[in-house]
């Protein structure tokens, strides 16, 4: 049996975060892994906002072991080189931003990232 996959392609606005919750509340039952999805795609989607360029698609899968795969991709400029995803960098703080893919990391299981030419998908496994 083949699991749902849903995918989505979101307008470069300010409202990009709602409409991927949006999204997110028609394909998942309400749960708290739909809160911890929310959470994640608010916070990708803004990153691909902020930092990618051109269109910017989500990603839903059903996998086995009651888990849902999310992806976040959009294009970025890669003649400035790699995008900074977090690494090692210690944020300061205070500092406004930069802890975005911390949050990521707390509440999914595993979460990574890969580029396919000019594309950087960034994705985060949530359980049910």
């Amino acid at each position: 049996m083949t699991e749902p996959n849903f995918t989505r392609e979101l307008a470069r606005t300010l409202e990009r975060a709602r409409l991927a919750r949006d999204f997110l509340e028609v394909h998942v039952p309400a749960s708290p892994a739909r809160e911890s999805l929310e959470l994640v795609a608010s916070e990708l989607v803004t990153n691909a906002f902020t930092h990618g360029i051109g269109e910017i698609h989500i990603t839903l899968e059903s996998g086995p072991q009651s888990k849902w795969t999310l992806r976040v991709s959009s294009d970025f400029d890669a003649s400035a080189g790699p995008p900074d995803l977090g690494g090692q960098k210690v944020r300061h703080d205070l500092a406004k931003n930069g802890r975005g893919l911390q949050v990521v990391g707390a509440v999914s299981s595993e979460w990574g990232w890969n580029i396919s030419g000019p594309t950087l998908i960034v994705w985060a496994t949530i359980s049910r």
